[in-house]
């Protein structure tokens, strides 16, 4: 007999850590939805029964949108933005942020994407708030000794187990990191 394997396993500290907070997307998120979208349904379902806002930045959206192949595809991926009602905030606000983003990620020999980047000016930008929360794929890109790791959640892709990782800023550590630079 099979057993049957869940589509969305979350750790014990998920639901904790996105309750009635801000989370903020990762591209992949978005990306990896259009792939396989049972269960990343299930997640934003979960993340929107917690009173969770989900937002994206304008960087990221592009990003999502640049690889579509038609205008109809085009249409479908701006449905995302609606059925889960997630709001989009301009990458402007950020701009006090990014060099202190770089400063901090060449200190750790880090190479990242400049959406990465955002994300990450994102969560210094709004560290004052411990309801601020970043959704990804791609934790490899945040680095452990900046970034903590408060949940995850396991997606059963069809070939493999997929980790969403949530983190929050570790303001005392980037700080530490920005002053040692």
């Amino acid at each position: 007999m099979k057993k049957k394997v869940e589509d969305l396993v979350l750790s014990e500290n998920f639901t904790d850590a996105i309750k009635d907070s801000y989370v903020l997307l990762d591209t992949n998120i978005l990306l990896n939805a259009g792939l396989n979208s049972k269960p990343y349904v299930l997640l934003f379902n979960h993340l929107l029964s917690n009173n969770a806002d989900l937002v994206i930045l304008d960087v990221c959206k592009w990003e999502f949108l640049k690889g579509s192949a038609s205008s109809k595809e085009l249409r479908e991926k701006e449905k995302v933005f609606s059925a889960f009602d997630i709001g989009i905030i301009s990458s402007r606000i950020l701009r006090d942020r990014i060099d202190q983003v770089i400063k901090v990620y060449r200190r750790f020999g880090r190479e990242v994407s400049l959406v990465d980047m955002f994300l990450a000016a994102f969560l210094v930008k709004f560290s004052h708030s411990d309801k601020v929360v970043l959704l990804t794929g791609n934790y490899r890109d945040f680095p452990w000794n900046i970034f903590n790791r408060i949940g995850i959640a396991l997606i059963n892709e069809k070939k493999q187990i997929t980790p969403i990782v949530a983190l929050q800023l570790n303001k005392d550590a980037f700080e530490r990191s920005l002053d040692n630079f």
